[in-house]
């Protein structure tokens, strides 16, 4: 599957990106390279291979442990509301 201007530009508007048209071209050989890389990788033989290899001893037992007091937390918080933080406002 080959990238297209139009995928580009669609991809650009979905993450309400402007770009001018060489950096639309750049970025279209970039993904194409990108996907012609995972064309090389789905070339692989990963048949011997276990779909997921989990050394032992890594996993451990998830209980539930006392967490920091929030007073103790908000101690030094220049603005404060109940037990959050009051940061400004970024988004109109």
């Amino acid at each position: 599957m080959k990238i297209t201007k139009k995928d580009v530009e669609n991809t650009a508007k979905l993450s309400r990106l402007e770009f001018d048209e060489e950096q639309k071209a750049r970025i279209q050989e970039d993904m194409n390279s990108i996907l012609g890389y995972m064309e090389i990788l789905n070339q692989v033989d990963t048949s011997g291979i276990s779909d997921l290899v989990r050394p032992e001893g890594e996993m451990r037992d998830d209980k539930v442990e006392p967490s920091v007091d929030p007073a103790q937390l908000l101690k030094n918080a220049p603005k404060k509301e109940g037990t959050s933080f009051v940061v400004p406002r970024v988004i109109d």
